[in-house]
């Protein structure tokens, strides 16, 4: 019997049911998600879940830098934020206010990788009495132009309703304005609520930094990132081992090939789990790939790195079956990670190859053992066979 597990079929039927009732909109991006930041001091990492969007990490030197729930202060689906990437009520955001002494502060984010253009935008938010300068670098290390940032334009997510519980000041027609010359947002001095602005950058951003000003009074200045992805897993995994039965002693080679059907994918990753194999078997840590980079903890074997569009990778994991294995079966599990990696099912299990070690049977050997020692161990090996 051929062993070898391919996901391709069945991840296409899945693509296809998670995408049941969606609409016309279904072969473009179909899902949005807001970022969720994690804040440790004055630094922390900012992550779309669930998303093929790479994770970001940021410092900054203001005095007041905090991550709000969203349930106060958001983006309700009818500003032009929320008409793209939906409501932002409960999704937290980052809050910040100048340095110290009211000096300019800096915060920026550096992604893992190019955030891709088109395919997310970041808000501003309560920029009333403040500016903030906008400044990104593209996937070349070189700086964007203003043109390159995306301004989409100015809105007050006060205006209208739903409206956040933050919003008490009765008239909300403030908005920021734009200056391209200087790449900054600048709000008209008065302290309000709501008065807000919005981009989508028209190009990869490798970093994103903000330099937050006061005009007068207590100057805060929010920030929110949102971004679409498609959610169709199209990069296809093929695994199979060889041999496929084997007996005490031998060499087995767990073989995966990883295929780009979609997209440029620019940080791919895949886990080759081996604790179901090294009950049965040593692993010798030289797995290899034809490509990215590969480590190894808590018995597991991760691959990384980026996929061209019909682009293949080769993952080669080698065991050597036990002389006494403890296991009559490997069960080999590969579990990508990221929404557009097959085999996974959302419970681990990914994609599964089985080697059937020969020679043996486990639960007789056991059972005869124990039983010549402990007729209470017997029945517990009886009921584990």
């Amino acid at each position: 019997m051929n062993r070898s597990t391919l996901c391709a079929g069945a991840i296409t039927a899945l693509a296809v049911a998670g995408l049941t009732g969606i609409g016309p909109a279904a072969n473009a991006a179909t899902h949005t998600a807001y970022a969720e930041w994690s804040l440790s001091g004055k630094s922390g990492t900012v992550a779309v879940p669930g998303s093929d969007f790479p994770v970001g990490t940021f410092t900054s030197d203001t005095t007041t830098l905090r991550v709000p729930s969203g349930k106060s202060t958001y983006l309700n689906d009818t500003t032009p934020f929320g008409a793209e990437f939906g409501s932002s009520r409960d999704q937290g955001y980052l809050s910040f206010g100048t340095a110290a002494r009211g000096a300019p502060s800096t915060t920026t984010i550096h992604f893992d990788s190019p955030a891709p253009a088109g395919r997310w935008g970041f808000a501003l938010g309560d920029i009333d009495a403040d500016a903030a300068k906008i400044e990104a670098t593209g996937a070349d290390g070189n700086p964007l132009t203003a043109a390159e940032l995306g301004w989409q334009g100015a809105f007050n997510y006060c205006a209208n309703p739903p409206r956040p519980s933050s919003c008490t000041r009765g008239v909300y027609t403030d908005k920021p304005h734009w200056d391209p010359a200087t790449s900054t947002l600048t709000g008209n001095v008065a302290d309000t609520d709501g008065a807000s602005g919005w981009f989508r950058p028209e190009k990869p951003v490798k970093s994103l930094t903000i330099v937050f000003s006061v005009q007068s009074g207590i100057p805060i200045g929010q920030l929110w990132i949102a971004a679409h992805y498609d959610g169709k897993q199209n990069i296809v995994i093929e695994d199979h081992a060889g041999p496929e039965d084997a007996p005490p002693g031998t060499p087995v080679e767990f073989a995966t090939v990883i295929k780009d059907d979609g997209p440029p994918e620019p940080d791919a990753h895949l886990c080759d789990d081996l604790n179901k194999v090294l009950p049965g078997a040593r692993y010798d840590g030289d797995a290899r790939a034809s490509s990215g980079s590969l480590s190894f903890q808590s018995g597991k074997v991760c691959w990384s790195g980026p996929l061209e569009p019909g682009e293949t990778v080769e993952l080669a994991v080698p065991v050597t079956i036990d002389d006494h294995p403890k296991v009559t079966h490997l069960v080999n599990v590969i579990v990508g990670i990221g929404p557009r990696m097959a085999c996974q099912d959302g419970k681990g299990r990914g994609c599964v190859v089985v080697v059937k070690i020969l020679g043996i049977n486990l639960c007789r050997a056991v059972v005869g053992a124990s039983a010549a020692r402990d007729a209470a161990t017997a029945r517990e090996a009886a009921k584990a066979c």
